[in-house]
């Protein structure tokens, strides 16, 4: 009997793959699917893990980039061709955080059944939900199956196929004769210290502090991983913490190797990311740092799915409080997560020391206030830096227009202005602002006046410092004002944030 083909569609990132990839096996092999050729489009994020761990789970694999898909026309294009070398009977779209050119791409493709798993908690409010959705025969909406989400799909994806998963949990095993790459004979605690979004990050400093109190009070090394877009990050924690005990293996390790120091650690740290359902499917002891996003939905881990997940939020829960909080953040969270404090951290992990039976001292090694004040990461000093010159450039800028002997004055009594005035000195003869609450004022000694005074002022040239005002400003003064264009002066931000007089 001819094979039929499924489409299987979820170009998602890491932890989401990880969630999914063990229910991906369950569909494959169910009584609807078994006889069908399998052909799956992943995030090209996940490539590594695909070839290393999941070369069987699909017949073929498409790897996608997405955010080149959703906005580059070529690459849009070209993957759709690739993919589009097979004919299809089925087309499963479990891609939760949907768009339009996704959409489109299913829509055109010539299968007979198209099946929908969607999760509204992940929707654009901008995206028409409703035009889509008639490109598919059969649509389960899980929105209001509010569990943990290798549950939810766990439950839909039973419903599809009519029969029971029988995987309780994300699992993810190392085969025993795999030799990693890097080798530690020694004891070690995996840190992971970025995040996909700034607002799942805790604090760099923080993170420090954190690193430096293990090295102090445990005789375990610190690994630090990631990806090549924490580096500076990771540079500024390297000097910080600097010793025999401490390796900075950020942009330097594979998926695969990751996966191996993780499930080698005795314990690993990080923000909500991806990492943490690796070591969560490897069934390691996990401490996650979060701003409680989508709580209840990723974090925290239930207790039925790994042993040793432990977590801090910028609040605290029981399980009394636990519905309420799922509640008010399963569909997302704003809350800052450097609400949780380096004191609330140490305590935690002097918790989890004691229960996952790693020994400890408890001497405080940790900053003063004035130490972490002094003390700048590496993207700080960048900008700090970045702010010194375009401040040199901008002072000599005002200074050349002082010393050319013109009478000025300043559009604008702001903050910007005010400084330019301080910088010219007598050379500013007036200050002019469309603010009738400022007209009649005195702003360093020299009366604030309105635009309409500019055809009684006797001056050579007018500088506009109302950034990013300047076209209604432009147009007000010369048409309004009859300010010839040649007295104009305006400020203009060029790339990598240099600032230009013309």
């Amino acid at each position: 009997m001819n094979s039929k083909n499924l489409l299987f569609v979820r170009p998602d990132h890491i932890g989401d793959y990880i969630i999914f990839r063990n229910i991906m096996y369950a569909i494959k092999k169910s009584s609807r699917f078994k006889d069908y050729k399998v052909f799956f489009v992943v995030n090209q994020r996940v490539k590594e893990l695909v070839e290393f761990f999941d070369p069987d789970l699909a017949d073929g694999y498409f790897y996608v980039d997405l955010q080149k898909y959703i906005l580059g026309q070529w690459y849009y294009e070209r993957k759709n061709q690739e993919i589009c070398q097979y004919q299809y009977d089925t087309v499963i779209n479990a891609m939760f955080a949907r768009h339009d050119a996704l959409e489109r791409f299913i829509g055109s493709v010539d299968a007979g059944d198209k099946i929908l798993v969607k999760d509204r908690v992940h929707q654009n409010r901008l995206f028409d939900a409703a035009a889509f959705d008639k490109n598919y025969m059969s649509v389960y909406d899980i929105t209001d199956n509010k569990v943990f989400e290798f549950d939810q799909l766990k439950s839909v994806f039973e419903t599809i196929l009519n029969e029971k998963i029988l995987q309780a949990k994300p699992a993810l095993h190392l085969p025993d004769s795999w030799q990693m790459q890097i080798n530690f004979d020694f004891d070690y605690i995996v840190v992971f210290i970025g995040a996909d979004a700034e607002y799942r990050k805790w604090s760099v400093y923080n993170y420090i502090e954190l690193i430096r109190y293990i090295l102090h009070v445990t005789d375990l090394a610190v690994v630090l991983c990631g990806g090549n877009e924490e580096s500076d990050d990771a540079d500024a924690v390297a000097a910080a913490v600097a010793g025999k005990k401490f390796y900075n293996l950020v942009g330097e390790t594979s998926l695969v190797d990751v996966v191996a120091l993780i499930s080698n650690s005795k314990l690993m740290i990080s923000n909500e990311t991806g990492s943490v359902h690796i070591a969560a499917a490897l069934d390691k002891p996990v401490f996650v740092l979060s701003n409680a996003n989508h709580f209840g939905k990723f974090t925290p881990y239930p207790a039925s799915h790994v042993q040793n997940y432990f977590a801090l939020y910028p609040f605290e829960y029981d399980e009394n409080s636990f519905m309420k909080y799922k509640e008010l953040y399963y569909n997302g969270s704003a809350l800052d997560i450097n609400e949780i404090g380096i004191d609330q951290a140490v305590s935690k992990l002097n918790e989890i020391f004691q229960q996952v039976g790693i020994s400890f001292s408890s001497e405080d090694v940790r900053q003063t206030e004035a130490e972490k004040q002094s003390y700048l990461i590496p993207n700080q000093i960048k900008r700090n830096y970045g702010f010194a010159s375009d401040y040199s450039l901008i002072f000599a800028e005002i200074m050349n227009l002082k010393q050319s002997g013109s009478r000025f004055v300043i559009y604008g009594n702001g903050s910007f202005g005010q400084t330019i005035d301080k910088f010219l000195g007598d050379a500013c003869i007036a200050i002019v602002d469309n603010n009738s609450s400022l007209v009649g004022q005195t702003a360093d000694k020299k009366n604030i006046h309105s635009p309409k005074s500019l055809e009684y002022i006797e001056f050579d040239k007018i500088i506009i410092s109302l950034l990013g005002r300047e076209n209604e400003i432009i147009k007000d003064l010369v048409e309004k004002h009859h300010v010839a264009h040649e007295k104009i002066i305006k400020f203009k931000i060029r790339q990598k944030g240099r600032y230009e007089i013309c």
